[in-house]
């Protein structure tokens, strides 16, 4: 059964109603020009968030990244081996949670696997 779609104001506070979505079509391109411009740039809305959230932002893999370290590089767990599928290090945090928690958390131990300082 399709569900429902309920209007709402839309995300952008122009004060118009979607059919159901965040946004009307075009909105929520044009806030994000606006905060983009408020704020001074892109640069400076990246540094704004990791400094509110305390958490850095990383741009995701390109296709084009995930092949070439497919290619060269597969991921794999610097604890025990296990090596992820995909090219990508997509599932490490449930595998090492599961595994390895009780030598390091996860959250300290993912910034030195992803740059490759993570020792054994």
């Amino acid at each position: 059964m399709p569900r429902s779609l309920k209007p709402k104001p839309c995300g952008c506070g122009c004060g118009d109603m979607t059919k159901g979505g965040d946004f009307i079509p075009g909105h929520d391109a044009k806030l994000l020009s606006s905060i983009l411009q408020q704020v001074g740039g892109l640069k400076a809305l990246k540094q704004l968030v990791e400094s509110m959230t305390g958490k850095q932002i990383d741009l995701a893999e390109s296709d084009r990244a995930r092949s070439k370290m497919a290619a060269s590089q597969k991921p794999v767990c610097p604890e025990c081996g296990h090596e992820f599928k995909g090219g990508t290090w997509s599932g490490i945090d449930a595998h090492w949670k599961a595994k390895h928690n009780h030598i390091m958390s996860y959250e300290e131990a993912w910034p030195m696997i992803q740059s490759g300082e993570y020792s054994r």
